[in-house]
C-alpha cells in the first residue's frame, strides 16, 4: 500500500493565524508539498516568532512550495518576512488591492512597523526583492473592479472536484512541486485588462518580473491536491471615494505620489485625518480557500486523525475552508459564499469561523446554511473581549452540528488524512 499523509496545523499564535500543511508519501521522502496560509498576530510577537522557527527547522530543503496571503491586515502578514528570510519560496499567492485601500490599512491599523509599510506600499516589489527573499513567482487574484462590475463572483465557472482513477493515480503521481492552473494565467504583458490596469496603478519600478495573474476560476492544482480561492471586495465604496477625494487633495497641494504617503510621519498624520472625519473601519474582504485532494477514487480509504476531540463521520470528507476575515454578517454574502463553493461543501471537515469569531462577521439568523461541518475552528487572542464573542459561540453550540475549536497562543490545533492505496 502506497499511503499518502496530509497533516496541517492551527500554530498558537494568538490574535492572527498562522497555518501550515504537509502532504508527503511515505518511504518517498522527495514527494513531499508545503503550504502556509497567513502569517501574523496582533498578539505577543514572541508566540509568533518561535511558531515560525520550529516550522523552518522542520522544512526539508528549506522550501516552501506555496504560500496563500488571505488579506493585509497586520496580524495575517506581519510575520512572512520572517517566515520567508533565508528559504525559498517557490510561489506567493495574494489578493490584488489597490493604493488607496493599502493606504486606508496603514493608518487604520492598530500597529505598524517600518516593515509593515512598505509590505503595504508595493507588496509586489517587496516580496520580489531579491536582496531579501528568494520568491520565484507572484501570484495575483482579482483587481481593480471592471466599470458597472459588481463583484468578481463568478459561481457558473465552478465545477465538482474532477479526479482521477486510482490506476492513474497511482501510476503517475507526477512532481508534487508542480502547480498548474485550471483557468487561466496572465503575464504583466499581455492584454488582459486586469493585468494593463494593475500595471497603471502601481509606481513605474515595480518588480513586475516574476508576476502572474489568475483569471476565473480562481483554481489551482497538481497531481493530488487543489486550491480554490474566493475573493469578494469590500463594499464600503462610499468611504474609499471620500477617502480618495481627500487623498488626492493632499497630494495636489504638496506635490506628492501616493505612494509617498506609506512614509511612517505621513501615515501618523493621515490617521489624525482619517479619525477626525471618517471613525470608520474599511470593510477588508479576505481570499477564502478551499483546500483538498483532486482524486477521486471509490477504492482508496482514508483515515482521519486529529486532537481536542477533532472528528470527522463523513466518507470523502477531507477538505478545510479557510476564511481569513470575510464578512459574512448578511445572508446576501452568506448566500453568495454557499453558492460559489457548493460543489466543494460536502467536501469540507475543517471550517475557520471568520475574522477570530467576532460577531460583525457571522450571520447569526438560523439557518445560515453553514451549519453541517464537522469542527469549527476560531482563531483568537486570550482575554480578546470580543474575539470570540458569546453570541457567535451561543449560535455555534445551538445550531451547528460539529465540534468547536479554539486556538490561541496555548492551544494549537493538528489534524490530518492518512490516505492508502493498493
Amino acid at each position: 500500500m502506497k499511503m499518502l499523509e496530509a497533516d496541517f496545523n492551527f500554530h498558537p499564535i494568538g490574535q492572527g493565524c498562522f497555518y501550515s500543511g504537509l502532504l508527503s508519501f511515505e518511504k518517498i521522502p522527495s514527494l513531499r508539498f508545503n503550504f502556509v496560509y497567513d502569517c501574523g498576530t496582533d498578539s505577543i510577537r514572541k508566540y509568533l516568532e518561535e511558531e515560525i522557527d520550529d516550522y523552518k527547522n522542520g522544512l526539508v530543503g528549506n522550501d516552501l512550495d506555496l504560500l496563500v496571503i488571505s488579506h493585509f491586515d497586520a496580524d495575517h502578514v506581519n510575520g512572512v518576512s520572517k517566515l520567508l528570510d533565508g528559504i525559498r519560496c517557490r510561489r506567493v499567492i495574494i489578493p490584488y488591492y489597490e493604493p488607496i485601500e493599502r493606504l486606508l490599512l496603514s493608518i487604520t491599523s492598530n500597529k505598524v512597523d517600518e516593515d509593515y509599510l512598505r509590505f503595504l506600499q508595493n507588496p509586489i516589489s517587496f516580496l520580489s526583492n531579491p536582496d531579501r527573499f528568494r520568491v520565484d513567482e507572484i501570484i495575483i487574484i482579482g483587481g481593480p473592479p471592471e466599470e458597472g462590475e459588481v463583484n468578481n463572483l463568478n459561481p457558473e465557472n465552478t465545477n465538482p472536484i474532477q479526479g482521477k482513477s486510482l490506476e492513474e493515480f497511482v501510476k503517475d503521481i507526477g512532481d508534487l512541486k508542480e502547480l498548474r492552473c485550471q483557468g487561466i494565467f496572465y503575464g504583466i504583458d499581455d492584454s488582459d485588462s486586469t493585468a494593463l490596469r494593475i500595471r497603471r496603478l502601481e509606481p513605474a519600478d515595480t518588480n513586475f518580473t516574476e508576476v502572474k495573474f489568475l483569471a476565473k476560476p480562481y483554481k489551482v492544482q497538481f497531481d493530488i491536491w487543489e486550491y480554490f480561492f474566493y475573493l469578494k471586495k469590500h463594499d464600503n465604496f462610499l468611504l474609499i471615494k471620500k477617502f480618495t477625494d481627500d487623498v488626492n487633495h493632499l497630494l495636489s497641494a504638496n506635490g506628492l505620489s501616493i505612494f509617498d504617503l506609506f512614509d511612517e510621519d505621513n501615515v501618523e498624520e493621515l490617521k489624525k485625518i482619517y479619525r477626525s472625519y471618517y471613525g470608520q473601519n474599511l470593510n477588508c474582504t479576505s481570499l477564502v480557500t478551499f483546500h483538498g485532494p483532486l482524486f477521486n477514487s471509490e477504492n482508496y480509504q482514508h483515515h482521519f486523525y486529529g486532537y481536542d476531540w477533532f472528528w470527522c463521520n463523513k466518507e470523502r470528507t477531507c477538505g478545510t475552508l479557510l476564511t481569513g476575515d470575510i464578512d459574512l454578517n448578511s445572508k446576501k454574502k452568506t448566500n453568495a459564499l454557499i453558492k460559489y463553493f457548493n460543489s466543494y461543501l460536502d467536501q469540507v471537515c475543517i471550517f475557520q469561523i471568520p475574522h477570530h469569531g467576532s460577531k460583525y462577521n457571522w450571520y447569526r439568523k438560523h439557518p445560515n446554511g453553514l451549519e453541517s461541518f464537522c469542527n469549527y475552528i476560531i482563531n483568537h487572542g486570550v482575554g480578546r473581549k470580543s474575539h470570540p464573542s458569546p453570541e457567535v459561540i451561543e449560535y455555534l453550540k445551538a445550531n451547528c452540528h460539529g465540534t468547536i475549536h479554539l486556538n490561541n497562543e496555548v492551544k494549537n490545533l493538528n489534524y490530518g488524512f492518512n490516505f492508502y492505496f493498493p
